[in-house]
């Protein structure tokens, strides 16, 4: 299987975990058999993309494309925020609008 399938695969069973929820009860609010997500975690099916909508709408993950060149920064990123790092959290802008009058 491929590399970034079982990413996401695992991400979504990390996402459900830390939510609490069975594959039961993620089935019951998305819609999708339990033995579906139990395939999907394990990476045995094909996620179509309106499945990964749901299950990512039901599980507070946002869906988003990211060049290659800023996907090592923005996994640092994600990294941080789920560590809590002070270093990235609440940094102030290095920048600032200018205000109007």
């Amino acid at each position: 299987m491929h590399r970034s399938i079982t990413h996401i695969a695992e991400q979504l069973k990390e996402a459900r975990e830390d939510k609490g929820l069975s594959q039961r009860a993620l089935s019951e609010k998305v819609g999708i058999p339990q033995s579906h997500i139990s395939k999907i975690e394990n990476g045995a099916v094909n996620l179509q993309l309106s499945s990964l909508i749901e299950l990512s709408r039901v599980l507070d993950l946002e869906l988003m494309l990211v060049p290659k060149q800023a996907t090592k920064t923005t996994q640092q990123v994600i990294k941080a925020t789920k560590k809590n790092e002070p270093s990235l959290i609440g940094q102030q802008s290095m920048f600032q609008l200018d205000k109007e009058d």
